[in-house]
């Protein structure tokens, strides 16, 4: 918000924090809460039948009347009865037909549909006009039947058409049919389209015609067309008449022919022949155009010969001097202008226009007019300044639709014209158009006349400024005038240096302009008929209250007229005011940014003479209950309906209310605007807070579910489950998608219950991979036969109220209305993880008990058991590696009857009278049996009273890890509710073959076609927008339930080489970012227990490999990207691709520190680095490149808040929120913007909130985009992941208070509307959103993963304490806190003061006490450069990546032999044919080598080296053995790298080597020796070029004399100097093992160099006693004959091996002597024997519904680092954690280190 507005805010907020308890949810929802006691005082509906209002007005000043309401040209309709085939979007729906615009349109997801509607009168209908939509001309309606009725049932066919097209966008086409006969209810049953998948128009008008007006409109039958042959479809025939100048016929000849009829016979008086878009000589000079009645017998109408095209698409128009009626019509183009540019001979034309009427003289006319005809332009008589084409030309300006324009090529422009009659006018309208604001008109004059020439000017207009697109402003006369001649000329534009357009021009007469009425209008309405979510109408019923006027003027607006008087309704301590508001625009193009519809309130007037809006009172959220408030509190959505509800008795306790009025009041307005709005369901009612008794009936289920595809809240599915579960349960009322099954608003009376489904559904925009639905029933007898029609959708679906739906995370219940298809049915379904028990109550009365099942969105089939009561089902599903479940089945008592209707569907009906029946169900992907299995342990013997106690016990204990002090019911709602989301994902995909004790995880694995698979995997997942939050809340919050999580992803890469980016359950080719990679290295550093091992595997493949399927895995582009250090922008979204890989690579950067993997970890530190090469320091902004390494922008037209970027750089985003990629690298962002101060102005540019800033926030179609206005805080786009890090970049600036005052702002206003299924400002992705409220709830958020931080916010409540896993709390005091104290004033960390803006993984696990002292101003809490977040560069010191000297070289096909060949800087000296390959930035080409050849690196300038990378072609073809050697004269050379045993685990991959640093230098020769193997890709030495002075050999810096190599330790051997003592280091280099001579039962190795040897122990290790935490049926490529987790009896108390340098060729997914877990290098205080106090997710006494257990990890303490010697530190036994675990772990450790990557260490060591 403005710093104005937020002054307003805090001023009005003061105690928002210390909010009374009486902020309640709608109380249906939360019926488990407490039995508190409600009393209705009052309530309206404003349903006709219900009280009139008053409609009385209390005064006024600045607000006058304003019509409003859809009427298009034609009869009116009454809106509340139109019904039909279901609207694609709330936004794009049925009432869009009838609102005279074509604009707008109706969409639907079918290809056909009906809609039918009564008119305000019967009346008589013969004509109709249907108009196309904007695009996709396949969806255009082709066949349709008219239809009329008397009663709404009974229909009569009027009219049906076939085969009809629409030649162009926003065509409107009449038709005539004979009628005499009047009806009410009339329908248009479209039969079929133009071939897409969906049906969409514009417009639809009944008229009727009198006179010889009838028939239809002349057209072209297309089906007609016939001629000279086009060069190609898409520039055939049709183009001529498309009305698209931009289309065009081509042939190729100096002639052509084009033949074709008309749908009737016309006269044609004159025609127009328009030129195409290019090469002059192509257009037409001598033709003949003729007419026949048959097709046969020609009659030339008009010749002509010579003619000339004034320039590209210009209309030459041509009379025709004695025309006559003809059916066919033929234009024979007998010449063109001869051979064009490029010598081709052709004839080519964009449109052939043909006129039935005479051109108007366009002098004074003295022709009759009649005075009741509509006052209106004369078409013909239209001219000025010439268009730029035909199809936008002036004579739209006067067409009454503003999705059309008149564009000029100039930055001005004139129109004249005549009207029809002379008539008073009052005032004109213009309305700008569709796009670039800067074409619209700024200065103009409009003119009168009577005889067209001389010209009296009537209005003149200055610096006029259009604030949106399609906004029609209306300028009033000072003298009305009365003229038969008018003019409009624009004298300038708003700056476009090249066009002028503009929508709309209408003269407005008296009747149309009445003079202005001062007040508002309110009354009964039927609602809005353009919304962003849900349905168009009322909240509830037929009718709601609009509120509607104009504020015209800018400062002291306001208006107030009753609706209810004569009341007396007390206050007391707990009455409660609520009521659901909808802010509407006039203009649905046209945001307003000055919410002037939001500044209209419900008010209260109470006997003493005070009202509501001026006592301070709040709402739910914390706004004052005031215009100014709710404006100022930014918690009312536009175009959407919204929840306000407030406990008036915190102010007006003892008060008597004996008026309600409606209240507008604008204080200050920069512009004059039309306000509309709804209010619907206004209550008075006494109810006291809702307390409730678990923390789990705080979840509500039911956010995220009002909303549709335009405009997200969330687009959650409402899943009933256990924490991380198999399944999932839903209500159904949206039958039509499965992962978008249910709406909130439009159900009810509106969109009935469907059935409760099984579900997974991963997402809204992915396909659920298994479904299966049951429904209760009491209308059918399942005595008799029973069809498919009997219990479809549509005769099984019935009517519910959300005040009989309870709907929480364990327990899902609803109570459908009497007289429905299941009258009076109460279902409840509590769940396990794979089952679910399900209870219907019955009425004792009802006529039929029964239970449907289906398979709404798969095949399947449905059998019966003979016993009576079981049943098993399949439905299948191809979505993403998903395929066949299997459902079982069984009631607890017996069916009478059980029927199989079709395949799939069946009924099954129990004895008239029974009112209770329980089933409970199980799903498998793998079998009935396992189904069954999988019921009997989850449910066994327990009834469903068992059942929902375990449910609700495991979510009671995640929500009691969490205790909150000092939050009001809607922020615990939210809070619990979002942990909630946060837990539902990631889901189990594994089912237990074993027992509740000895658990047996198998799997239907998705990418071996459903095969049964050993081992635990979890799905449902898109890392690019988890890894942000919910990932880094596992590790902290459960840790240990994280390591079981992470094995379940790590699985994916076991069974299919690959972690895709996203899975549900396989893989999807979906978003950016191989994000796992930063996952996995975030939980690893913080010491999570998990298969990190393979983990690291899957990272170096998604960053090294190159993936033949993105699908699968890995990053695009990636053969030319790390070479290139980004994804080009030819690759879309390149620049976000990019960011994502730093953020990534920087992840294994961290882990391979942690590791000890030195040359991983620089050549990962190098690449994060490179993203400072992606700011464009011209534009001062970051962008994509080419491969060409240019700019996606230049600084000049570089719009930062075009959506996707100037080349499609940004996913999901503008460039503002990309302005700040570095999490990584703060202090970086810092450099490049030019210091901390500068960085926070840019900072605040983002967040600037003003009306003219908030104009420059991106509008157009797509959900995001909607959404991201409502976000309401500058281009901050809070309701996308992209934006979430960018508030914490504050802590780098000048000025870290910004944190905390913009995450307190997000909290408070954006996370809103958890009582109407709102909740979330975009889409609630598999518990991010969400895991980002949970965090900034506590005050800190992970801002970096992998730095081992999280940055402080600023904390929402009084006190919280987080109970971890460890034992430990995390406990978060806030004092003074409250709405309008956001700042930190000081804050201690266990008492002891503390001023970081940072918390240490670490300091938080290990239990603290932080205290934050808050107040209502910034503090310098934060600052200071010691304050700042980890940061790779110095405030001081930008940290940039090195560069491959190899880039640009020469290469020279031949051995090096002397300096004389010297040519280049650079220049590569190889035998090796093909070379260039090896040096091109591409991995995918390659060049054949033999052992031994060399590549000789020099040139004119001296190079540094640091890295060496190698890229293989194939794992096979690789070289075995490098060496890079170094020299200053070609002669004399260095080894700087040796290596014998270079393995590469994946094809097309890269190793990178470093050059140890004491070995470093400016060198003028390098030498890379390669043995083994018989192809590379690429190679790169990675440093700095360009050096200049004498070669640096640091061999040469001091003269040594080495002795010979020694043993130094059991890893390294060393070699001294005699004269100076320095010592360097190298690892052994081993032989293979061997059987000893000396023992037995040991193998032995012996150093190659020195005369270290080894010996190891082959005896068999001894099987653990405990099973394993992950189970040991978990499959191994190279299975471990005797995988154990305990090691052998016999440890060592140093490590018994040292793993080898050759690893093996190929090595074992498993380690088969490494267990399968590396234990803590330092295990915890706490022995893992020991119990936490707090319980885990499922309580003790439940079975294992999901699996436990995980492989052990290092854990996050940076001591385990290697010492400064290079070796490990020694490990320490403690309690109940054995050293020969360490032992082994270290082994294994080890073992990993040489797999991925062998390096050779040296290091010098100085006598002292």
């Amino acid at each position: 918000m403005s710093k104005k507005t937020r002054g307003i805010v805090a001023m009005l907020m003061t105690g928002v924090m210390v909010l009374s308890p009486t902020m309640t949810a709608l109380s249906g929802v939360f019926s488990f809460a407490s039995d508190t006691e409600e009393e209705m005082l009052f309530q309206t509906s404003f349903e006709k039948g219900e009280e009139e209002i008053v409609g009385k007005s209390q005064g006024e000043s600045g607000v006058i009347q304003t019509a409003y309401g859809i009427k298009g040209k034609g009869f009116e309709v009454r809106l509340d009865s139109v019904q039909g085939v279901e609207d694609y979007l709330g936004s794009e729906n049925k009432f869009n037909l009838f609102d005279g615009k074509t604009a707008t349109k109706f969409l639907t997801n079918h290809p056909s549909g009906a809609i039918w509607f009564a008119l305000k009168e019967p009346s008589v209908v013969n004509t109709y006009e249907l108009a196309s939509a904007n695009d996709e001309p396949g969806r255009d309606p082709k066949s349709w039947v008219l239809y009329g009725s008397r009663n709404g049932s009974d229909w009569t066919v009027l009219d049906e058409r076939k085969g009809e097209t629409f030649t162009g966008r926003f065509q409107t086409k009449k038709f005539y049919f004979d009628n005499t006969l009047s009806y009410e209810w009339y329908k248009l049953e479209v039969k079929e389209n133009c071939g897409a998948g969906m049906l969409q128009f514009s417009s639809l008008e009944l008229y009727y015609s009198e006179g010889d007006e009838g028939g239809d409109e002349v057209s072209v039958d297309f089906s007609t067309l016939t001629g000279t042959t086009p060069d190609s479809a898409r520039q055939g025939f049709s183009c001529l008449f498309d009305g698209d100048v931009s289309t065009k016929y081509l042939t190729r000849s100096n002639q052509a022919q084009i033949t074709f009829a008309l749908n009737k016979a016309a006269v044609i008086k004159r025609y127009a022949i328009t030129s195409a878009n290019d090469h002059e000589p192509r257009d037409p000079k001598d033709w003949i155009l003729s007419g026949s009645n048959d097709g046969n017998s020609w009659v030339e109408l008009d010749r002509r010969t010579g003619e000339d095209f004034a320039g590209r698409f210009t209309a030459n128009e041509y009379r025709i001097s004695q025309p006559a009626s003809y059916l066919w019509y033929k234009l024979e183009i007998t010449d063109n202008h001869g051979k064009d540019a490029v010598g081709l001979t052709i004839v080519q034309m964009a449109e052939l226009t043909l006129y039935t009427t005479e051109e108007d003289s366009g002098s004074g006319s003295t022709e009759e007019i009649d005075p009741n005809s509509p006052f209106s332009v004369v078409e013909s008589t239209v001219k000025g300044t010439a268009e730029i084409s035909q199809a936008e030309g002036k004579k739209n300006l006067f067409d009454g639709q503003e999705a059309t324009k008149a564009v000029f090529s100039a930055k001005s422009f004139w129109v004249s014209f005549r009207v029809n009659r002379a008539d008073t006018v009052t005032a004109y309208s213009m309305t700008s158009a569709n796009d670039w604001a800067n074409r619209d008109p700024k200065n103009w004059t409009v003119y009168g006349s009577n005889d067209g020439e001389s010209w009296t000017v009537i209005d003149e207009k200055t610096d006029m400024v259009f604030s949106g697109r399609y906004e029609t402003k209306i300028f009033r006369l000072a003298t009305p005038v009365s003229y038969l001649y008018y003019k409009l000329e624009v004298k300038e534009n708003a700056g476009n240096p090249t066009y002028t357009q503009l929508s709309d021009f209408i003269l407005m007469t008296s009747a149309e302009m009445p003079v202005p009425v001062p007040g508002m209008t309110a009354k009964k309405d039927f609602g809005p008929t353009q919304t962003d979510t849900g349905k168009p109408g009322s909240w509830t019923g037929n009718s709601c209250l609009a509120v509607y006027g104009e504020q015209n003027q800018t400062e002291g607006t306001y208006a107030r007229v009753t609706l209810f008087e004569g009341l007396t309704i007390p206050v007391t301590r707990y009455t409660t005011f609520s009521y659901l508001i909808f802010p509407g625009l006039f203009n649905i193009k046209t945001y307003d940014y000055e919410y002037t519809s939001c500044r209209v309130m419900i008010d209260l007037h109470f006997t003493d003479g005070t009202v509501l809006s001026g006592m301070n009172a709040l709402d739910q959220h914390g706004s004052v209950m005031s215009p100014a408030g709710q404006v100022a509190g930014e918690c009312l959505v536009t175009e959407q309906w919204n929840y306000i509800e407030s406990c008036i008795g915190d102010v007006a306790s003892g008060k008597t209310i004996d008026r309600i009025d409606v209240y507008f009041s604008m204080e200050q307005a920069e512009d004059v605007s039309k306000f509309i709005t709804f209010f619907d369901d206004v209550k008075i009612e006494n109810k006291e807070p809702v307390v409730c008794e678990h923390l789990s009936g705080y979840i509500n289920i039911l956010r995220g579910t009002n909303n549709d595809s335009a405009f997200s809240r969330g687009l959650c599915t409402p899943a009933v489950t256990v924490p991380n579960g198999f399944n999932f349960y839903s209500p159904v009322t949206n039958p039509s998608k499965n992962t978008a099954c249910y709406n909130y608003q439009v159900n009810g009376e509106n969109n009935p219950l469907d059935s409760i489904t099984v579900t997974h559904a991963p997402s809204y925009w992915l396909s659920s991979y298994g479904t299966w639905q049951f429904m209760a029933n009491t209308s059918v007898d399942g005595s008799g036969s029973v069809t498919a029609a009997m219990i479809s959708s549509d005769a099984r679906k019935a009517k519910f109220t959300h005040e009989n739906e309870v709907a929480h995370a364990h327990y899902y219940s609803v109570t459908l209305n009497e007289g429905t298809a299941a009258s009076g049915v109460k279902i409840e379904v509590v769940p396990t993880s794979h089952a679910a028990y399900i209870r219907f109550t019955f009425p004792a009365d009802a006529e039929n008990a029964n239970v449907i099942f289906d398979s709404l969105w798969g095949t399947g089939t449905l059998t019966f058991g003979e016993d009576g009561q079981s049943f098993k089902a399949q439905t299948n599903h191809t979505s993403a590696g998903g395929g066949r479940m299997y459902v079982v089945g069984r009631f607890d008592s017996a069916w009478a009857k059980a029927k199989t209707v079709g395949t799939k569907q069946g009924l099954v009906s129990f004895e008239k009278g029974t009112t209770v029946v329980t089933m409970k169900i199980a799903t498998s992907f793998l079998s009935y049996e396992q189904a069954e299995h999988s019921m009997a342990l989850e449910i066994g013997s327990k009834d469903f009273k068992g059942v929902l106690a375990a449910a609700q016990g495991a979510w009671d204990a995640l929500c009691g890890r969490f205790e909150i002090e000092g939050a009001s019911f809607t922020q615990l709602q939210t809070f619990y509710s979002c942990l909630y989301r946060m837990y539902a994902y990631p889901n189990l995909y594994s089912e237990n073959e074993g027992t509740n004790e000895n658990p047996v995880w198998v799997y239907a694995s998705p990418y071996k076609n459903g095969a049964k698979t050993k081992g635990i995997l979890y799905t449902n997942n898109g890392f690019w927008d988890t890894y942000r939050t919910t990932w880094a809340g596992y590790a902290l919050f459960t840790s240990e339930k994280d390591g079981e999580l992470l094995n379940g992803i790590v699985q994916h890469y076991i069974d299919s080489g690959w972690i895709p980016r996203w899975i549900c359950p396989g893989a999807v080719n979906c978003m950016v970012g191989t994000s796992s990679d930063i996952i996995f290295a975030d939980a690893f550093l913080k010491g999570i227990d998990f298969n990190y091992e393979k983990a690291w595997e899957s990272m170096v493949e998604n960053a090294s490999a190159v993936s033949s399927s993105l699908t699968n895995g890995g990053r695009p582009d990636n053969n030319i990207a790390p070479f290139l250090g980004y994804v080009p922008n030819s690759t879309g979204e390149g620049y976000s691709s990019s960011i994502e890989g730093y953020i990534n690579d920087y992840g294994l950067y961290r882990m391979a520190e942690k590791m000890g993997l030195e040359s991983q970890a620089e050549y990962y530190l190098n690449r994060c680095l490179k993203y400072g090469g992606l700011y464009n320091a011209e534009a001062g902004f970051f962008m994509g490149k080419s491969k060409d390494g240019v700019f996606s922008a230049t600084a000049k037209n570089y719009d930062p808040a075009q959506w996707g970027g100037p080349k499609g750089d940004y996913t999901e985003s503008v460039g503002w929120v990309n302005a700040f990629p570095a999490v990584f690298d703060g202090e970086g962002l810092v450099n490049l913007y030019g210091g901390r101060e500068a960085l926070a102005a840019k900072l605040n540019e983002l967040f600037e909130d003003s009306v003219e800033s908030m104009k420059k926030v991106v509008t157009g179609i797509g959900h995001e985009i909607c959404e991201f206005k409502e976000v309401k805080m500058g281009q901050y786009e809070h309701n996308n992941q992209p934006a979430h890090h960018v508030i914490y970049t504050y802590a780098f600036s000048s000025e870290p208070y910004r944190v905390q005052e913009y995450t307190r702002e997000v909290l408070r206003h954006v996370y809103v509307g958890s009582e109407i299924g709102q909740g979330y400002p975009g889409d609630e992705d598999n518990g991010e959103m969400s895991a980002w409220y949970v965090f900034n709830a506590l005050g800190f958020y992970p801002y970096c993963l992998a730095s081992g931080e999280y940055v402080i916010g600023s904390p929402l409540y009084d006190k919280v304490t987080v109970h971890l896993d460890n034992g430990k709390d995390i406990v978060i005091i806030a004092q003074n806190n409250s709405g309008e104290n956001v700042y930190i004033q000081s804050a201690t960390v266990n008492g002891q003061p503390y001023n970081s803006m940072v918390l240490r993984h670490e300091d938080l696990t290990n239990g603290c006490t932080i205290v934050f002292n808050m107040g209502s101003t910034p503090s310098s809490f934060g600052s200071g450069d010691g304050a700042k977040p980890t940061s790779l560069s110095t405030v001081t010191e930008l940290s940039k990546a090195k560069n491959d000297v190899l880039d640009g070289a020469t290469v020279t096909e031949k051995a090096y032999t002397s300096s004389s060949e010297i040519t280049a800087n650079t220049q590569v000296f190889t035998e090796i044919a093909s070379a260039s390959k090896l040096f091109d930035g591409n991995s995918g080409t390659n060049a054949a080598i033999t052992d031994g050849q060399t590549v000789v690196v020099t040139g004119k300038e001296l190079s540094r080296v640091s890295l060496l990378t190698v890229a293989c072609d194939t794992v096979q073809t690789a070289p075995k053995g490098l060496r890079l050697e170094a020299s200053a004269n070609g002669t004399d050379w260095k080894t700087l790298i040796e290596e014998t045993n270079v393995t590469f685990l994946f094809n097309k991959s890269i190793l990178p080597f470093s050059v140890p640093e004491g070995l470093r230098g400016s060198y003028a020769f390098y030498r890379i020796t390669l043995t083994g193997g018989t192809k590379l890709a690429e190679l790169e030495l990675i440093g700095e070029k360009g050096l200049s002075g004498e070669s640096e050999d640091p061999f040469e810096k001091e003269e040594h004399s080495f002795g010979p190599w020694t043993e130094a330790d059991s890893v390294y051997h060393k070699k001294t100097c005699a004269e100076c003592g320095e010592e360097v280091l190298e690892q052994h280099r081993f032989t293979e093992w061997t059987a000893s001579n000396e023992y037995p039962d040991m193998e032995t190795r012996q150093c190659t160099v020195c005369s270290y040897s080894e010996n190891r122990d082959v005896a068999p290790v001894t099987p653990s006693e405990t099973p394993s935490e992950t189970p040991s049926e978990t499959p191994s490529e190279t299975p471990s004959e005797t995988p154990s987790e305990t090691p052998s009896e016999s440890p060592s108390e140093s490590p018994s091996e040292t793993p080898t340098e050759t690893p093996t060729e190929t090595p074992s997914e498993t380690p088969t002597e490494t267990p399968t877990g590396t234990p803590t290098e330092t295990p915890s205080e706490t022995p893992s024997e020991t119990p936490t106090e707090i319980p885990t997710g499922t309580p003790t006494e439940t079975p294992a519904e999901t699996p436990g257990g995980a492989s052990a990890s290092p854990d996050g303490d940076s001591s385990s680092r290697k010492d400064g010697s290079g070796s490990m530190e020694e490990p320490q036994e403690s309690e109940g954690f054995p050293v020969t675990a360490v032992v082994i772990g270290a082994s294994a450790f080890l073992l990993i280190d040489a797999a991925v990557a062998t390096f050779v260490l040296l290091k010098k060591k100085k006598k002292k």
